[in-house]
């Protein structure tokens, strides 16, 4: 068995021709394993990361509505292609 706190990377298959092909990924993406930044607006928590291997920004909302949460995901493309 592992060290938990040893990290462990797999290899994500793409498409060869694709300019991202040699990126490495950890197993289930990047988004999970760097730092996301934060700000809270009243009643609203944003989170937002920017990949490394990957040119993408991740913002997720977090929001009450009444009795309810409410969660919105944006995800934007940030390669030149």
């Amino acid at each position: 068995m592992q060290s938990p706190s040893r990290r462990v990377h797999t290899r994500t298959r793409m498409d060869p021709s694709s300019e991202f092909a040699d990126a490495w990924l950890p197993d289930h993406g990047e988004a999970w394993s760097v730092p996301w930044q934060h700000r809270i607006e009243g009643a609203q928590l944003t989170l937002t990361v920017a990949g490394r291997a990957l040119p993408f920004l991740l913002t997720k909302r977090v929001r009450l509505e009444g009795a309810s949460v409410e969660i919105d995901y944006e995800l934007a493309n940030q390669s030149d292609s």
